[in-house]
């Protein structure tokens, strides 16, 4: 297999935007036409990083679960013994609907 060498101008672009340094675009666009599929994903990629550094903490490298809300807390009592108590009335109730609507197809097809 043949190795693809990297294009010297993507490459430069890719790192300046990395870098959070500023990159002419209508120039690189001008001088390199061929390119412009890739440059156009670049320049989304530098608008998502300068969204992303905009953000407070975004530098120092934390997630974007530093700036959203803290998850709720978990109540505090347990519901496992009221639902365990439920678990046989729950199945009949079930059981009863289903032999009830399997009787009503029943009637409807003779």
């Amino acid at each position: 297999m043949a190795k693809i060498e990297p294009d010297p101008t993507l490459l430069s672009v890719a790192e300046a935007v990395a870098d959070g340094l500023p990159v002419d675009w209508p120039g690189v666009a001008a001088n390199r036409p061929e390119l412009a599929r890739h440059l156009g994903r670049l320049e989304l990629i530098e608008r998502m990083a300068i969204a992303y550094r905009a953000v407070p903490g975004g530098e120092q490298g934390t997630s974007w679960t530093t700036v959203t809300a803290p998850a709720p807390a978990l109540p505090t009592r347990r519901l496992l013994p009221v639902a365990a108590a439920r678990w046989p009335w729950i199945m009949l109730v079930t059981l009863a609907g289903a032999l009830l609507v399997a009787a009503l197809w029943l009637a409807l097809l003779r």
